[in-house]
This record gives C-alpha cells, sequence and structure tokens, in this order.
C-alpha cells in the first residue's frame, strides 16, 4: 500500500530520509487497537494528532505510549484478575492508561465483571482523566 505524499501530515515526507545522527533510545512502549462490529463492517478508533505535537503532527494513530514506572506499580497490578502473563504486565498497564488518557475511553470492569462505563460515568469519568492528564491521579 502506497500512501499519497498529498495524504501525509505537513513536512512528513521531507523528513523521511533524515536518519539522525545520535538516534533515540527505544523505549518500552503500548499501543491498544479497539475494535468493534459496525453496522457496515468492524469500526476502528484512530486519533488525530495534534498539528503542534513535536512526533508526526497531524497523523492518525491508534491510541498507545510509554510504558511508565507507575505501570509496574505493584498495588496497581494486584488490582487486576487473571492478568495475561505476556507481554509483562506493565504493558496491560500502560495500554489502558494511554487509551484513557488519549481517548476517554476507560477499559475496565468492575468486581461484578460489568463494563466499567456503568461504575464510572459522565462527570466523574472527565474528573478522573483530568486528574491523570495532570499528573495527581
Amino acid at each position: 500500500m502506497v500512501i499519497p505524499e498529498e495524504r501525509l501530515p505537513p513536512g512528513f515526507a521531507q523528513k523521511i530520509g533524515d536518519v539522525p545522527t545520535n538516534p533515540s533510545p527505544t523505549l518500552p512502549a503500548a499501543t491498544a487497537v479497539l475494535m468493534r462490529d459496525g453496522s457496515d463492517g468492524i469500526e476502528l478508533l484512530l486519533l488525530k494528532r495534534h498539528r503542534a505535537s513535536g512526533f508526526v503532527p497531524g497523523a492518525y494513530v491508534f491510541a498507545g505510549g510509554r510504558v511508565d514506572a507507575s505501570d509496574a506499580d505493584p498495588q496497581l497490578i494486584a488490582m487486576v484478575t487473571n492478568p495475561p502473563s505476556t507481554p509483562p504486565p506493565e504493558y496491560w498497564m500502560a495500554t489502558i492508561r494511554e487509551t484513557f488518557e488519549e481517548s476517554g475511553v476507560l477499559l475496565a470492569i468492575d468486581r461484578r465483571g460489568q463494563s466499567c462505563h456503568t461504575c464510572v460515568a459522565g462527570q466523574e469519568l472527565a474528573e478522573q482523566r483530568e486528574l491523570l492528564l495532570t499528573g495527581r491521579a
């Protein structure tokens, strides 16, 4: 598949060949591809990066980002029932956190197994997201 240059974010194509002298080290990261059945077939959730973003401004992306040290907090991981063994739990926590930060979608269930849109919703959900975005959660 070839993406026409005019469909790329401004300046992106011009930077493709610019290989940095000192590339940044790779960091652990996680991405969520959210899908659902729609009336016309499968639907994917894509987010559009802000034009002022320092990395690929204006691009459409899946939710995700780096794994933070707090994602490995044992108290946080203890809240998860039967976590998958791979990748390590901090990657799952990062995926959940990044998805909530970037899109407002909370990937969680309550103790009864019900979707958390019924246990945390509306204003409370927005307030919890704001606490997370401002580093207070």
